[in-house]
Order: C-alpha cells, then structure tokens, then sequence
C-alpha cells in the first residue's frame, strides 16, 4: 500500500526500487519531533490512529521495531557516540506530501510549504529594500541584478579573519592614514620631517676662520 499511496522521495532505493515506505535501524533523533514521537508512542505493529503532520506534509505511522539494540551487525554507532552501536527502531509509512515547487525556479527541489513561504517573503523584504535604496538615492540598477545570499560557512570565515587581525594586534588603518599607503607597515602613517637643527654659530666662525687665509687665488685651510 505504501508503494503505491506515499509520496515520499525516499521509498525508492539506491537501485531504483520502491522499499514499501520502511526505514530500518532509524537512530533516535534522526527523523523530525513529530514523527519520531508518534512511532516511539506505538507499539510494535499499530498504525497511528491520527494522521501526523510535520513540515513534509501528513504522515500514516506503522511501528515495526521498538527500540532497541539494533538486530543488524554491520550496524555502527551514530555520530559522536562511542562503542556500541546505539539503539534504533524501524518504521513504515505513507507520506501525503504538502511539499511545493517553485514554478519560477524549475530547477530547484521540491520544499515544505513553510520553507517556500519563508523563502518568498525574505526575497519580497529584500526587493523592497532595494526599491527603497534606488529611489532615495536617485540611481539605476540593472533589471537582472540580485543581492548575493551570504552563507554560514562565509558568515564565519569573515568573522574568523576579524578575530585573527584583532588577536594579532597589528595597528588597524584608518583614514587618517590616507597616503601613507595602508594598513600593516604599508599603511603606518609616516610622521612629516621636521626642520633641520640650526647649525652652531661657533661652527661657522670655526669654518669662515679655516678659510680666512689666502695664497695666491687658491684657499688653503690650516693644518
């Protein structure tokens, strides 16, 4: 039944075949709250007498394992844990997928509704935004420009770098040092030169005495 009714993108197997909506030797935590929590409720062979509804859409739960030590020997530990291979439970169940697909993006996978709402109103903010920046300061923006999605992983290599600059304790530039090159000795700001030291007047009488003593066109100091 669940071959032909569920609409779960993951019935189907590694070589194609259609798996009868089982997942075996699920580790607890793995599938989302609601899911999990209905199955575990179950004893070994009830069905949820409710449908189940996570982000994915309805769920019919059949319980076929409780669980417990897996039966599977080739079984291993679940990320982070040690030793023993951790306890699991299997299940079987017939997905009626609330899931949605963009229509303006063809390419891209199907979503849960809330995450493709979620998606829609974050780009309307972000037109919005830009609307309101052309407008205000009177510039034009290519019709096929969009804003670059910032990553985590970037959002954390950017604030990594900030944390090594400042643990380093190198100067940091600013403006005041315009023309001095920038920042980490290049952009040091060099001080002006100051005047030269005004030279001694005893210096001078000492020079202006060395030569005082002519011969011929030729001026000679003194030994």
């Amino acid at each position: 039944m669940a071959n032909e009714f569920t609409e779960d993108p993951g019935n189907k197997g590694p070589d194609g075949v259609s798996q009868g909506g089982i997942y075996k030797d699920v580790p607890k935590g793995r599938m989302v709250a609601p899911f999990e929590t209905a199955a575990l409720a179950l004893e070994p062979g009830q069905v949820s007498p409710e449908l189940v509804e996570t982000d994915f859409g309805f769920h019919i739960i059949k319980l076929e394992r409780k669980l417990g030590p897996s039966p599977n020997k080739e079984a291993k530990p679940a990320a982070g844990e040690t030793g023993a291979a951790s306890e699991t439970y299997d299940a079987r169940h017939i997905l009626i997928s609330t899931n949605y697909k963009d229509p303006d993006k063809p390419q891209a996978r199907e979503m849960p509704v809330k995450e493709y709402v979620r998606a829609k109103l974050e780009e309307e903010k972000e037109k919005k935004m830009l609307d309101e920046i052309v407008a205000s300061n009177n510039f034009q923006v290519p019709s096929d420009f969009t804003v670059p999605a910032v990553t985590e992983d970037q959002l954390k290599q950017m604030q990594q770098s900030t944390d090594a600059g400042n643990a380093s304790g190198r100067p940091r530039w600013s403006p005041a040092d315009q023309g001095s090159g920038g920042p980490d000795g290049l952009g040091t700001r060099r001080s002006k030169p100051g005047k030269p030291e005004p030279k001694s007047p005893s210096r001078r009488r000492n020079k202006a005495k060395a030569f005082r003593m002519v011969r011929g066109d030729r001026r000679v100091a003194p030994y």
